[in-house]
């Protein structure tokens, strides 16, 4: 084995002919081992040494007729010599006498794709088909090795062919057509081999597959008006619209779910439907208020992370006629359904909207509480609750809220939101300036969080944040911090402008102590808030002079605050410093798209 490490050694650095020294030695002295031999043979195949290798492998061929698969190597070698004729009349001999097998002709169809004869390939499954009077014997094979070259057409006539004389493979045969790449000029050509199939294969499988290419080119207009006949040839009554509908929803193409859910509400002959096309288009009014399609600007602080949230949704172009007929649609829905998961979700949207949207911080708490008493799993009753403490926290209630933490901590005990209740106090304690008990808890938070839990790293970042800006024996950078975290109760309550002012007495009275830099960020978060450009970068040009992530952070969000609001030569300009000064960030790749994407504009 010490020599067989060597001839390794040697391979790996490319002294070839050392190898094969080795290697011919080790095959010499055991001839029965096939590793050995597929070494030597496979580095004489590389040297171009064609006729030590030929006779190498005939030589192992009069040892071991029984073994096939050394027709394999054989074949692989007068192939890669040129002399096809040679290497056609091997394979062909190996597949017969395995009897045209899916094994063998997978071994020679996938050996000669490796070593890129591909017409030869292509001429192996021929044969066989041929010989077996089977036009479409390794059709889902071959319809991938087109798909793989690109060759979609192709590819699509093989899926076709198979599927016209075995129907049991349309689930298959669906899959690969609807991983096909498409775009509105190749989804054309597509549809017309397809429509051409109809008389051959079922038209509601042919307008299934039709629909789904549709929609993965984007064009949704003609997705619709196939699936609107493919409903009415099957009879289902809108069912297929409605799964439409749902898959646009899913998708974020919130306008076209609304303009199918709407075709549904007002057609009576779905009527059947009705309260499922309502919550559809409740749904998707209400995700166009909170998509991630709308820019905020408190995303860029600890981004999803729990300890740090804000829920309030601040963008300049909320569109508030949306916003009245979500609330609307829900109301019908409270109306229609007296009971449910569907009634419970409902009134939490509607106290979503009020607490983000409305800051109507009373009314919020209101549908929030009645969400709870309808909302069954814990999951969601955990949700709803975090919201109500949020929105007491909101009210200037933090001892409430404190208090209810403790109530439900204790209730949940050993349930699977245990971590998410001790979690939010801690949060509390956070808003609170509790830092002792913030860092009382961080063990059983990390224990209750071990191994892959989704929140392990909400509660990591949270300590670290803790362990960069808390100091006992720094006086007067704990009480900047003190300071920061009143800052952030503020915010919470929507007194942005009060949270403004602390903010500011940091940066004057604290120039020098760490949490003054994150100060900066909040200050030039909340001028753009206030659409106080200039003073927001002020503070960010500050920032980028740091070290740390805050800096890539603030760039990146003033380069997304333009270009979300098409100001495009500014937010080039912005992207462009980010490439520049910081090539191996995480945000590189999504940077330098928005950048190629302006420059395509201007």
């Amino acid at each position: 084995m010490r020599r067989y490490r060597t001839a390794l050694y040697f391979e790996q650095m490319g002294q070839i002919d050392r190898a094969i020294e080795i290697y011919r030695y080790l095959y010499n002295q055991a001839p029965g081992n096939f590793a050995f031999f597929k070494k030597y043979i496979d580095l004489l195949i590389q040297s171009k040494a064609y006729d030590e290798a030929q006779n190498v492998i005939l030589k192992q061929i009069n040892r071991y007729p029984e073994n096939r698969n050394l027709q394999i190597e054989l074949g692989k070698l007068y192939a890669l010599k040129g002399d096809t004729l040679k290497a056609i009349e091997i394979f062909n001999d190996f597949i017969e006498s395995q009897r045209y097998s899916k094994y063998s002709v997978s071994r020679v169809f996938n050996l000669l794709i490796s070593i890129g004869m591909f017409d030869l390939a292509e001429e192996v499954v021929f044969k066989a088909r041929e010989r077996l009077g089977n036009p479409v014997y390794f059709a889902i094979e071959l319809g991938n090795y087109f798909k793989m070259r690109k060759f979609y057409k192709r590819a699509l006539t093989e899926y076709l062919e198979l599927l016209k004389r075995n129907p049991e493979s349309k689930n298959v045969v669906e899959r690969y057509i609807s991983t096909f790449p498409v775009d509105r000029g190749s989804v054309q050509s597509f549809d017309k081999i397809l429509i051409d199939y109809k008389q051959s294969i079922s038209e509601n499988i042919i307008d299934g597959i039709r629909s789904q290419l549709y929609f993965n080119a984007g064009i949704y207009d003609s997705c619709f008006s196939i699936v609107k006949e493919l409903d009415r040839n099957m009879g289902t009554k809108g069912q297929k619209l409605l799964e439409l509908a749902e898959k646009l929803y899913k998708n974020e193409h919130y306008n076209w779910s609304k303009r199918i859910y709407k075709f549904l509400l007002n057609d009576e002959q779905y009527s059947s439907l009705n309260i499922s096309a309502l919550i559809g288009l409740a749904n998707s009014y209400y995700q166009s208020l909170v998509s991630a399609d709308n820019f905020s600007i408190l995303d860029y602080f600890y981004n999803g992370n729990r300890f740090f949230a804000i829920d309030f949704v601040y963008y300049d172009t909320v569109d508030v006629e949306g916003m009245h007929i979500a609330r609307s649609l829900y109301s019908s829905i409270i109306d229609k359904v007296k009971i449910g998961e569907e009634r419970a979700e409902a009134i939490y949207r509607i106290g979503c909207m009020e607490y983000g949207i409305r800051k109507d911080f009373d009314s919020a708490l209101r549908f929030f509480k009645q969400a709870f008493d309808y909302y069954v799993g814990l999951e969601k009753k955990a949700q709803v609750l975090d919201d109500i403490i949020d929105v007491n926290v909101s009210k200037g209630n933090i001892d409430i809220a404190e208090r209810e933490c403790y109530k439900w901590c204790k209730l949940f005990e050993g349930t699977d939101i245990e971590l998410l209740m001790k979690m939010k106090l801690v949060q509390v304690w956070f808003l609170a300036g509790k830092i002792d008990s913030c860092y009382k808890y961080k063990s059983e938070l990390l224990a209750l969080a071990s191994g892959d839990d989704e929140n392990l790293n909400d509660i990591v970042e949270f300590y670290q944040f803790f362990d960069r800006y808390f100091n006992n024996w720094n006086k007067k950078g704990n009480t900047a911090l003190t300071k920061f975290i009143e800052a952030e109760r503020l915010m919470r309550m929507d007194r942005l402008s009060e949270a403004l002012a602390v903010f500011e007495l940091i940066v004057s009275d604290f120039p020098d102590e760490k949490i003054t830099i994150v100060s900066r960020f909040r200050l030039a978060q909340i001028y753009l808030i206030f659409g106080d450009e200039g003073k927001a970068i002020d503070n960010i040009s500050e920032i980028i002079t740091s070290a740390g992530l805050l800096p890539q952070l603030s760039v990146l969000m003033i380069g997304d605050y333009f270009y979300f609001h098409k100001d495009y030569e500014n937010s080039k300009k912005w992207y462009l410093f980010f490439i520049n000064n910081y090539p191996e960030s995480v945000f590189i790749g999504k940077v330098r798209d928005r950048y190629r994407s302006i420059q395509k504009v201007s």
